[in-house]
């Protein structure tokens, strides 16, 4: 049986996980494409993201969804590498797609040897 996410945990989860990273509620709704009003609802408890919006969340910040939902961000976002996640700020979702699909292919490779 699927665990249940405590939503009050939840909103204070998503807060935390914004502030490891210093993203502000606009720079966030900004990158997963929702407005600000939206993340300000979703970190006050006023609504739950969709599956689809936490998920987008998750990835933004760069932290797993259990991470999320259990609210562990000792490591910080990409293992405490902010650099990663501004690769991803400013390019489109096509470009994004691409980008990760490239780096999946070269993290391969570097495994292999």
């Amino acid at each position: 049986m699927a665990k249940s996410i405590d939503k009050e945990k939840l909103d204070s989860n998503i807060r935390k996980a914004s502030e490891s990273y210093n993203w502000s509620q606009e720079r966030l709704a900004e990158y997963i494409n929702v407005s600000t009003k939206t993340i300000s609802n979703y970190e006050a408890g006023n609504s739950m993201p969709t599956m689809s919006a936490f998920i987008a969340i998750a990835e933004a910040l760069g932290y797993t969804l259990d991470e999320m939902k259990d609210g562990y961000f000792e490591k910080g976002p990409f293992g405490g590498d902010k650099r990663i996640a501004e690769l991803f700020y400013d390019i489109s979702s096509e470009e994004r797609e691409l980008l990760i699909e490239k780096m999946t292919n070269e993290i391969k490779v570097i495994k292999a040897e």
